[in-house]
């Protein structure tokens, strides 16, 4: 049987047709994002995730994944309610991707998991916040929530993460790595390798004579600026 090209796909079709479309075009990006960070050296042998909120669910990366060989065909396809719908298995994190997702305010379409390595542990013990050194306006407010540890996997990290996610778009979870979310690709990876950046300043700095920005400064880039990580 031969389609008519001068008929119309039915509806069904046609929608089916422009999400495969839009799952393809996500699954790219999250590979480049994936490449990008693992090139950057964030991302050393299977640690770090991905995912990207497509308008059917979410797409993630697999379990045990190098981020620096993703393959858009063989990424995790989730439902709405972030259960496993088909092709691999998802990182175990998938929960807490969900949940940054739902805290948002605004609707975020980027979530990225940073293990923790030198650079992304400026934590201080028994604080709720980890204070970092300014190194751009996305850092400006110069301290980041900090979420309690949990182990890798453990679900109570979903509701800490996402009690927290509603007034961050980036947080850090505690001796295990960073959590960043943002609208686009572009802001989502930009941001977690500035902060990066500006973790290892701090690190750098530790022990040292530094001279911070004052509050009246601090309050003055975020006026101007605007709360990047807000």
């Amino acid at each position: 049987m031969l389609a008519d090209p001068g008929v119309s796909a039915p509806p069904d079709a046609a929608a089916e047709r422009d999400a495969a479309a839009e799952r393809d075009a996500a699954a790219g990006q999250l590979v480049l994002a994936g490449r990008r960070l693992a090139d950057r050296g964030f991302s050393p042998g299977t640690s770090g995730n991905l995912s990207v909120r497509t308008s059917g669910g979410f797409l993630a990366t697999p379990t045990g994944a190098d981020l620096a060989a993703l393959d858009g065909s063989r990424l995790a396809v989730l439902g709405p309610d972030g259960r496993h719908v088909t092709g691999p298995p998802p990182t175990k994190e998938t929960f807490f991707h969900v949940a940054c997702y739902r805290a948002r305010r605004t609707p975020a379409r980027w979530c990225t998991c940073i293990p923790a390595r030198p650079p992304p542990c400026p934590a201080w013990r028994g604080s709720t916040r980890a204070a970092l050194c300014p190194r751009s306006r996305r850092t400006s407010s110069c301290a980041l929530p900090l979420v309690p540890y949990f182990r890798p996997g453990d679900e109570r990290l979903g509701p800490a993460v996402e009690q927290v996610a509603r007034g961050s778009a980036c947080l850090l979870l505690a001796n295990h790595g960073s959590v960043v979310t943002g609208p686009d690709l572009a802001s989502a990876t930009a941001a977690a390798e500035e902060l990066e950046e500006a973790a290892a300043l701090f690190l750098l700095l530790f022990g040292h004579p530094v001279r911070p920005l004052d509050p009246d400064q601090t309050t003055e880039l975020e006026r101007v600026f605007g709360a990047s990580w807000e």
